[in-house]
């Protein structure tokens, strides 16, 4: 007997300025009371995976090889509503080889999954690097949500400390607004329909910013297999 998961996402993994507005007085707590399960409870969840990539100076050195655009020059978001600071890469399917850009997101997808057994995954993902400088000032027109099912930005500023917490990145839950700390090659990974944003840039040039690469899940199917034969009939569950 097989399960399968299906999830369908919505195109595009912009966000829009919107019109929605959080309340200003939501209550402030720590990121660590939020469940970090791995898996398939990340559906309802915000998850936090430290050590990300095995090597992490590879993607840095990559990340260091590509044009990065400002919003009114990036011809991805031209005659959309996605608008951001910083500079940020095209996505980097299209500039990867379909080879390239499979063994990039594998090693973030097999992590996040590496708890669910006997699987199979096919996502439709997006990638890009992103850099905040310290002329990038946070400020409340920053926060946002996603047309994806999960967003996620992997922080790759090595060396450097968020000793106050703010340069990481803000995630709001109903009431609840958690801030997670930027730590060299941590995943956060959330809810694309969450108010979020990034926080202060620092920094001047994409050597000593805020360096991050930014991950969307549009479409996620999980096939989740078990190994006895038994013979009974299948349903589609729709919730």
């Amino acid at each position: 007997m097989s399960e399968r998961i299906l999830i369908i996402g919505l195109p595009g993994a912009g966000y829009t300025s919107g019109e929605e507005i959080f309340d200003e007085s939501i209550t402030q707590i720590s990121a660590t009371n939020i469940r970090k399960s791995i898996g398939v409870k990340m559906i309802n969840d915000v998850i936090c995976i430290e050590g990300i990539f095995d090597n992490p100076q590879e993607i840095i050195n990559l990340a260091k090889k590509q044009k990065y655009y400002s919003c009114e020059d990036n011809p991805t978001v031209k005659n959309t509503n996605i608008n951001y600071n910083g500079k940020r890469t095209d996505h980097l399917s299209n500039i990867l080889s379909d080879d390239e850009y499979y063994e990039l997101t594998k090693k973030i997808i097999s992590k996040i999954f590496k708890n669910v057994p006997s699987s199979n995954i096919k996502a439709q993902t997006i990638c890009l690097f992103h850099y905040l400088t310290e002329m990038d000032t946070q400020n409340n027109a920053w926060t946002h949500k996603d047309t994806s099912l999960y967003s996620g930005v992997i922080y790759l500023s090595e060396g450097f400390n968020d000793k106050y917490n703010n340069h990481g990145t803000k995630i709001i839950i109903g009431r609840d607004v958690l801030n997670y700390q930027n730590q060299f090659n941590r995943l956060v990974l959330y809810r694309g329909d969450y108010f979020h944003s990034a926080n202060f840039g620092f920094g001047q040039n994409i050597d000593n910013s805020r360096l991050t690469l930014n991950f969307f899940i549009n479409e996620i199917t999980i096939d989740m297999k078990n190994e006895n034969n038994v013979r009974e009939k299948y349903y589609d569950y729709k919730t």
